[in-house]
């Protein structure tokens, strides 16, 4: 992020950083001349919160501090947010106010709409997604009626709610072809490591390699294998294939250890990561994945 360093000096610094809801970026500078920078996750740790789940953390408030340690507060009606935290001195100068997105059945991209009308018949939140899904990591239903239009229509992005919220687009359409009208928001991954983005259809030619349609968090790796996400910092999907195509030395089901137990030439910068998780995962896809934590 590049600062106008003219507004700086005069008192009035850049906030740009309180309108990204990524979990890890900072927030801050809420008190010209009078606040600093902080991380949003050390509010969750404080209240003792795991960071397991969490998609995204949006800063709903942020002014000048008055007082108190951070705490947990009643969220905006009709929030997507599993809880709000309020802190009024985070010892930087700040008053905020966050909200907490995770990753559960409302926000899950494979889940069905909800909160529709009693005897729907209900399609995945995945499925009005047209462009690339490997960088959608949530998905709420904002909106479930019946549709007024007689025919399946195309879903087209639309402006999200008013208000401060997680989402980095919204879709919406007059009828999924089962006679719904629905628009949900869309919360990215904010890069190709984010554990929470998702993995999937790892070949052009699924049907002849007997690959299952569909694609599933990155995470799922990680709990698949025994392992806990308390950690996990980020997940690169380093080689994604059907499972010949790597060699036959891939396991049928998914294993983990050192990324050096891999041959030798297929992992390059094998050093980078903390472990790998490689093998056959339940649709049928091959890959290899390095974790950092």
């Amino acid at each position: 992020m590049f600062f106008n360093t003219q507004l700086f000096a005069t008192g009035t610094p850049p906030t740009g950083y309180n309108k990204i809801s990524d979990p890890n970026a900072l927030y801050g500078f809420c008190t010209p001349n009078g606040s600093a920078l902080g991380s949003k996750t050390g509010h969750l740790t404080f209240l003792g919160e795991s960071l397991v789940d969490v998609l995204a953390i949006t800063v709903l408030e942020c002014g000048p501090f008055s007082g108190g340690a951070p705490e947990k507060i009643t969220c905006p009606e009709n929030s997507p947010y599993a809880y709000c935290t309020n802190t009024g001195n985070d010892g930087l100068g700040n008053n905020v106010t966050l909200g907490v997105l995770k990753f559960d059945a409302k926000t899950d991209p494979n889940g069905v709409y909800t909160d529709c009308p009693s005897g729907a018949q209900l399609k995945s939140k995945l499925s009005l997604i047209v462009s690339e899904k490997r960088w959608i990591k949530g998905i709420v239903t904002l909106a479930c009626e019946s549709s007024h239009v007689g025919s399946k229509t195309k879903p087209e992005r639309v402006t999200c709610p008013d208000g401060t919220n997680p989402y980095d687009f919204c879709v919406s359409t007059a009828n999924d072809g089962f006679g719904n009208a629905v628009t949900i928001g869309v919360v990215k991954a904010k890069d190709a490591g984010d554990p929470y983005g998702m993995y999937g259809q790892c070949h052009t030619n699924i049907s002849s390699f007997g690959i299952k349609p569909g694609f599933m968090s990155k995470a799922s790796l990680v709990t698949s294998v025994g392992r806990s996400m308390e950690t996990v910092r980020s997940i690169d999907i380093i080689v994604c294939n059907q499972p010949g195509g790597i060699g036959s030395w891939l396991p049928d089901n998914l294993v983990t250890g050192s990324c050096s137990e891999i041959p030798a030439g297929i992992i390059p910068g094998v050093n980078r990561y903390n472990y790998c998780i490689w093998g056959t995962d339940k649709k049928g896809n091959g890959l290899i994945a390095g974790v950092n934590q």
